[in-house]
């Protein structure tokens, strides 16, 4: 069985009308869970956005539609689509990608789903400029959580990092790790463990591609979205060019040392075409069998958000980058490195993961919890990757 053969068998598997755990939110749609089997099967944010790109390369054109519009129907319920389907993780929410998913699936949408997902797409967008702005006027990742919480997870980031954090208060500690988990990258090397002071380069250039996803939808606002476009590019020349690339940056401070795969979404979304910085992106990532995370960093602190670990939807995004720069014959090798790590992990297990080591090849070493069997964002990028190669 082909790793292609074998996406298109389990998609069915994926569907839930509710996970395992007892705070589940009701959605009025099925959905698709990250894993056909194993520990996540509640309704995720940005796992969903690249598990949709694999559904309708598979023709599933209904089930990605109702993930879309169950994600529409959380929006309009709590103002923002939160980390999951559950009130555990009303806290925070995750990269917006919402966007990227509407902006997929209006081809199979109805006029009617057209118009909501339009008006659930702004709303998200006010509540990133509302809750999560910068003084620099950048966006940030955040949460909402209260006192217990933020220590609980401070707890909870001891834990699966095996370190101690001394002499730092660990309220704020909690916060800037619920800030990280709002991120999906929990954990990385990107932030330092302050991620609520950074505006990072992947959320700023998301909210970039919304205002101007918003001018189109919205004639009447048009003014206003483009507008904001162009003070966000001109805020992150401000405060996040490093002199070669856009990077996380604390705005009024130095950007980060890390470069990590996060750097190519200014890529993707129009915000510089500069094809040396974005070559000097990829040879600091790209290794034998793929983009790890992030770069190696003399940081002792492992995060599997870092090096060498390969996640899908960082290699969707390196991937992309490299397409709209024009760089085609170095967005092939890394495309084909994805699939063929895939292909060879999945014939020596018969399964894929969750997250893939881009210097040795096969599934991740570097875990914080349990590994996990994947399909999700794995199958999503692969199938998506797959299609484009082979076109």
């Amino acid at each position: 069985m082909t790793v292609r053969q074998y996406i298109r068998n389990s998609w069915d598997k994926s569907l839930r009308t509710r996970g395992h755990r007892p705070d589940g939110i009701a959605l009025p749609y099925p959905y698709n869970s990250p894993c056909a089997e194993g520990i996540f099967d509640e309704f995720y944010y940005w796992d969903t956005c690249f598990t949709n790109k694999g559904l309708i390369a598979d023709g599933k054109y209904e089930d990605a539609l109702h993930n879309v519009l169950n994600m529409a129907y959380l929006i309009d319920r709590y103002g923002y689509m939160p980390n999951a389907a559950v009130t555990g993780m009303l806290n925070r929410s995750q990269p917006p990608l919402f966007g990227v998913m509407v902006r997929d699936i209006m081809p199979y949408a109805g006029t009617q789903e057209k118009q909501a997902l339009i008006e659930a797409l702004e709303r998200e967008y006010r509540f990133w400029m509302s809750r999560r702005l910068l003084p620099s006027g950048l966006n940030r990742y955040g949460n909402s959580a209260d006192k217990e919480t933020k220590l609980l997870m401070a707890d909870e980031a001891e834990r699966r990092l095996s370190r101690s954090f001394d002499g730092v208060d660990r309220e704020t500690l909690g916060g800037n790790i619920l800030a990280e988990c709002e991120s999906g990258w929990d954990f990385s090397p990107r932030f330092g463990f302050h991620c609520m002071d950074y505006a990072p380069i992947d959320l700023n250039s998301l909210l970039y591609l919304y205002e101007q996803m918003l001018a189109d939808y919205l004639p009447d606002k048009r003014g206003e979205f483009l507008s904001a476009a162009v003070r966000r590019k001109e805020r992150l020349y401000k405060y996040c060019f490093d002199g070669t690339k856009l990077t996380d940056a604390i705005p009024g401070g130095a950007p980060t040392k890390v470069t990590s795969a996060a750097c190519a979404l200014p890529f993707v979304v129009g915000l510089s075409n500069d094809r040396g910085a974005l070559l000097s992106v990829v040879r600091r990532l790209e290794h034998e069998h793929g983009i790890a995370a992030c770069e190696e960093t003399d940081d002792s602190a492992v995060c599997q958000w870092g090096y060498p670990n390969m996640w899908a939807p960082l290699v969707w995004f390196v991937y992309c980058a490299l397409v709209n720069a024009g760089l085609l014959d170095d967005s092939e090798r890394i495309g084909q490195k994805y699939l063929s790590t895939v292909e060879q992990s999945f014939g020596d297990t018969g399964k894929l993961w969750e997250k893939y080591d881009a210097v040795r090849g096969g599934k991740a070493t570097v875990n914080e919890y349990t590994e996990t069997e994947m399909l999700g964002w794995t199958a999503g990028v692969y199938n998506a990757i797959y299609d484009e190669l082979n076109q």
